[in-house]
C-alpha cells in the first residue's frame, strides 16, 4: 500500500511525500503556501500518475535514474528518489500507475505540536 503525507518542511511550507508501506519515498512534491494547495497538488498527482506518458525519465552524470511526473500541460509535479537502474525505476512507475489514484492521504501536520 502507498499513501501519500502531507507535513510541514524546515521553510514552513506544506509538502507531500508519496511512500510505500516499507516506508521509502517514492515521489516527492514541491512546497505550497496553503494545505489546500497540497492537497491540489496530491490531486493533480492521482490524477496524471496512470498515464505512462506524464513519466519523464531522467539520468544523472553519476549513472542513477529518476523520474519526475508531470501535468498535462508539461509541468513537474512531482520527483522520485534515485534508482540504480531502469528496472527498479520501471516497477516504481508501474506501482505508482497502479496505485496512485486511489492512495489514501495521511495528514501529519495536525500530529505536531
Amino acid at each position: 500500500m502507498i499513501k501519500f503525507v502531507i507535513d510541514r518542511n524546515k521553510n514552513g511550507t506544506f509538502e507531500y511525500t508519496l511512500v510505500e508501506s516499507n516506508g521509502e519515498v517514492m515521489l516527492s512534491g514541491q512546497g505550497y503556501g496553503s494545505k489546500q494547495g497540497c492537497k491540489i497538488g496530491i490531486a493533480s498527482v492521482q490524477n496524471n500518475a496512470a498515464s505512462e506518458e506524464q513519466y519523464e525519465r531522467k539520468k544523472a552524470r553519476n549513472g542513477k535514474i529518476s523520474f519526475n511526473l508531470l501535468s498535462h500541460n508539461g509541468r513537474v509535479i512531482g520527483t522520485s528518489c534515485q534508482f540504480a537502474s531502469e528496472v527498479l525505476m520501471d516497477k516504481a512507475i508501474k506501482l505508482m500507475m497502479k496505485k496512485t489514484p486511489t492512495a489514501k492521504i495521511t495528514d501529519v501536520t495536525r500530529q505536531q505540536a
